[in-house]
Protein backbone atom coordinates (compact mmCIF):
# COMPACT_ATOMS: atom_id res chain seq x y z
CA UNK A 1 0.00 0.00 0.00
CA UNK A 2 2.46 2.47 0.98
CA UNK A 3 4.52 1.59 -2.58
CA UNK A 4 1.44 2.59 -4.52
CA UNK A 5 1.26 5.62 -2.78
CA UNK A 6 4.43 6.35 -3.07
CA UNK A 7 4.64 5.76 -6.54
CA UNK A 8 1.28 8.10 -7.03
CA UNK A 9 2.95 10.84 -5.81
CA UNK A 10 5.64 10.27 -8.63
CA UNK A 11 3.20 9.95 -11.24
CA UNK A 12 1.80 13.38 -9.97
CA UNK A 13 5.15 14.69 -9.57
CA UNK A 14 5.70 13.77 -13.19
CA UNK A 15 2.19 14.92 -14.66
CA UNK A 16 2.25 18.15 -13.30
CA UNK A 17 6.00 18.98 -14.62
CA UNK A 18 4.81 18.04 -18.04
CA UNK A 19 2.09 19.61 -18.02
CA UNK A 20 4.00 22.66 -16.55
CA UNK A 21 6.46 22.28 -20.09
CA UNK A 22 3.04 22.48 -22.01
CA UNK A 23 1.91 25.92 -20.40
CA UNK A 24 5.78 27.30 -20.72
CA UNK A 25 5.84 26.28 -24.69
CA UNK A 26 2.41 27.94 -25.08
CA UNK A 27 3.29 30.97 -23.64
CA UNK A 28 6.77 30.96 -25.44
CA UNK A 29 4.88 30.62 -28.91
CA UNK A 30 2.63 33.04 -27.94
CA UNK A 31 5.54 35.71 -27.09
CA UNK A 32 7.16 34.08 -30.28
CA UNK A 33 4.07 35.06 -32.72
CA UNK A 34 3.41 39.08 -30.90
CA UNK A 35 4.75 42.04 -31.81
CA UNK A 36 7.64 43.41 -29.72
CA UNK A 37 6.24 46.81 -28.97
CA UNK A 38 8.49 48.16 -26.20
CA UNK A 39 11.29 47.47 -28.97
CA UNK A 40 9.02 49.36 -31.87
CA UNK A 41 8.32 52.33 -29.66
CA UNK A 42 11.76 52.63 -28.58
CA UNK A 43 12.69 52.27 -32.57
CA UNK A 44 10.50 54.86 -33.75
CA UNK A 45 11.10 57.31 -31.09
CA UNK A 46 14.78 57.82 -31.57
CA UNK A 47 14.21 57.74 -35.21
CA UNK A 48 12.10 60.72 -35.49
CA UNK A 49 13.88 62.58 -32.93
CA UNK A 50 17.12 61.90 -35.33
CA UNK A 51 15.27 63.26 -38.34
CA UNK A 52 13.08 65.88 -36.81
CA UNK A 53 13.86 69.20 -36.10
CA UNK A 54 14.61 69.73 -32.82
CA UNK A 55 12.37 67.52 -31.55
CA UNK A 56 12.27 65.81 -28.10
CA UNK A 57 9.79 63.29 -27.40
CA UNK A 58 8.70 62.00 -24.36
CA UNK A 59 7.35 58.81 -25.48
CA UNK A 60 6.12 56.76 -28.10
CA UNK A 61 3.16 54.25 -26.78
CA UNK A 62 1.89 51.29 -28.89
CA UNK A 63 -0.65 48.46 -28.41
CA UNK A 64 0.06 45.66 -26.56
CA UNK A 65 -0.30 41.91 -27.86
CA UNK A 66 -0.05 42.49 -31.57
CA UNK A 67 -0.01 39.45 -33.78
CA UNK A 68 2.60 39.17 -35.84
CA UNK A 69 0.63 39.39 -39.28
CA UNK A 70 1.29 40.40 -42.84
CA UNK A 71 -1.20 44.03 -43.54
CA UNK A 72 -2.18 44.36 -40.26
CA UNK A 73 -2.11 48.12 -39.48
CA UNK A 74 -2.20 49.50 -36.01
CA UNK A 75 -1.56 52.71 -34.32
CA UNK A 76 0.85 54.37 -32.03
CA UNK A 77 0.71 57.57 -29.89
CA UNK A 78 3.73 59.94 -29.70
CA UNK A 79 4.13 62.09 -26.98
CA UNK A 80 5.65 65.67 -27.58
CA UNK A 81 7.76 67.46 -25.35
CA UNK A 82 6.42 70.21 -24.02
CA UNK A 83 2.97 68.87 -24.50
CA UNK A 84 0.43 67.63 -27.99
CA UNK A 85 0.13 64.10 -28.94
CA UNK A 86 0.00 62.62 -32.47
CA UNK A 87 -0.79 59.16 -34.55
CA UNK A 88 2.00 57.15 -35.74
CA UNK A 89 0.23 54.38 -38.40
CA UNK A 90 2.27 51.25 -38.02
CA UNK A 91 1.80 48.33 -41.05
CA UNK A 92 3.37 45.02 -41.02
CA UNK A 93 4.83 44.36 -44.00
CA UNK A 94 4.99 39.98 -43.40
CA UNK A 95 4.78 38.05 -40.67
CA UNK A 96 8.07 37.91 -39.27
CA UNK A 97 7.10 41.22 -37.58
CA UNK A 98 8.80 43.72 -40.22
CA UNK A 99 6.94 47.29 -40.09
CA UNK A 100 6.83 50.22 -41.46
CA UNK A 101 5.47 53.58 -40.04
CA UNK A 102 3.96 56.91 -41.28
CA UNK A 103 3.23 60.07 -39.41
CA UNK A 104 0.56 62.17 -41.34
CA UNK A 105 0.81 66.27 -40.49
CA UNK A 106 -1.45 67.10 -37.66
CA UNK A 107 -2.06 70.51 -35.25
CA UNK A 108 1.22 68.69 -33.70
CA UNK A 109 3.33 67.49 -36.21
CA UNK A 110 3.98 68.10 -39.90
CA UNK A 111 5.70 65.92 -42.37
CA UNK A 112 7.92 67.57 -44.08
CA UNK A 113 7.86 65.26 -46.70
CA UNK A 114 4.37 65.74 -47.85
CA UNK A 115 4.94 69.51 -47.22
CA UNK A 116 7.50 69.62 -49.86
CA UNK A 117 5.10 67.68 -52.65
CA UNK A 118 2.45 70.18 -51.72
CA UNK A 119 4.80 72.91 -52.01
CA UNK A 120 6.51 71.33 -55.34
CA UNK A 121 2.68 71.14 -57.16
CA UNK A 122 1.69 74.63 -56.13
CA UNK A 123 4.61 76.72 -57.73
CA UNK A 124 4.09 74.48 -60.62
CA UNK A 125 0.75 76.32 -60.19
CA UNK A 126 1.86 79.54 -60.07
CA UNK A 127 4.77 79.35 -62.54
CA UNK A 128 4.16 76.70 -64.53
CA UNK A 129 7.51 75.22 -63.53
CA UNK A 130 8.43 72.11 -61.50
CA UNK A 131 11.24 72.12 -59.20
CA UNK A 132 12.66 70.34 -55.88
CA UNK A 133 11.92 71.52 -52.84
CA UNK A 134 14.33 70.79 -49.51
CA UNK A 135 12.63 71.76 -46.07
CA UNK A 136 15.59 70.27 -44.47
CA UNK A 137 14.56 68.00 -42.41
CA UNK A 138 11.67 64.96 -42.40
CA UNK A 139 9.67 65.72 -39.34
CA UNK A 140 8.96 69.49 -37.46
CA UNK A 141 6.54 70.04 -34.93
CA UNK A 142 3.65 72.26 -35.72
CA UNK A 143 4.03 75.39 -33.48
CA UNK A 144 1.61 78.26 -34.42
CA UNK A 145 3.16 81.53 -35.02
CA UNK A 146 6.28 80.17 -36.35
CA UNK A 147 8.06 80.54 -40.02
CA UNK A 148 10.62 79.03 -41.43
CA UNK A 149 12.48 78.55 -45.01
CA UNK A 150 12.11 75.76 -47.69
CA UNK A 151 14.92 76.41 -50.42
CA UNK A 152 13.74 76.25 -53.61
CA UNK A 153 16.45 74.24 -55.53
CA UNK A 154 17.75 75.47 -59.15
CA UNK A 155 16.27 78.95 -58.46
CA UNK A 156 13.86 78.73 -61.45
CA UNK A 157 13.50 82.20 -63.09
CA UNK A 158 9.82 83.53 -63.31
CA UNK A 159 10.27 87.20 -65.87
CA UNK A 160 12.85 88.89 -64.22
CA UNK A 161 12.74 87.16 -60.64
CA UNK A 162 14.35 84.18 -59.46
CA UNK A 163 12.48 82.24 -57.05
CA UNK A 164 15.16 81.04 -54.44
CA UNK A 165 13.08 79.41 -51.18
CA UNK A 166 9.57 79.27 -49.68
CA UNK A 167 8.70 81.23 -46.75
CA UNK A 168 6.54 78.67 -44.93
CA UNK A 169 4.12 80.63 -42.11
CA UNK A 170 1.99 78.69 -39.30
CA UNK A 171 -1.20 80.90 -38.18
CA UNK A 172 -2.94 81.33 -34.91
CA UNK A 173 -4.67 78.11 -35.36
CA UNK A 174 -1.24 75.89 -36.78
CA UNK A 175 -2.51 75.83 -40.55
CA UNK A 176 0.09 76.45 -43.09
CA UNK A 177 0.29 79.18 -45.45
CA UNK A 178 3.37 79.82 -47.66
CA UNK A 179 5.15 82.62 -50.36
CA UNK A 180 7.75 82.57 -52.57
CA UNK A 181 10.75 84.53 -51.56
CA UNK A 182 11.94 86.53 -55.03
CA UNK A 183 14.54 88.11 -56.03
CA UNK A 184 15.12 90.52 -59.24
CA UNK A 185 17.65 90.02 -61.49
CA UNK A 186 20.00 92.30 -62.23
CA UNK A 187 20.79 93.57 -65.87
CA UNK A 188 23.85 92.18 -65.92
CA UNK A 189 22.89 88.47 -65.01
CA UNK A 190 19.58 89.05 -68.00
CA UNK A 191 22.07 89.93 -70.46
CA UNK A 192 24.37 86.45 -69.31
CA UNK A 193 21.53 84.44 -69.70
CA UNK A 194 19.96 86.17 -73.10
CA UNK A 195 23.55 85.24 -74.02
CA UNK A 196 23.82 81.46 -72.98
CA UNK A 197 20.52 81.18 -74.55
CA UNK A 198 21.37 82.79 -77.94
CA UNK A 199 24.53 80.39 -78.43
CA UNK A 200 22.87 77.38 -77.25
CA UNK A 201 20.59 78.61 -80.20
CA UNK A 202 22.92 78.96 -82.78
CA UNK A 203 25.14 75.87 -81.42
CA UNK A 204 21.76 73.66 -81.95
CA UNK A 205 21.23 75.38 -86.02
Amino acid sequence: MEFWQSHGVAVGIGLRRILGGIVLSSVLLSACSQLNTRQLEAEIKAEIERQGHRITLRSVQCPDGVTKQEGVVFFCVGEVDPEGTFNVEVEQRDNQGDVTWTIDSSKVMLNLATLEAELETGLVQAIGQRSPVDCGSAYRLNQPGTAFECNVVGDPIQGQERITAILVTIDGQGNVQWEEIRHRQSPSETTDESSDVSEETASDA
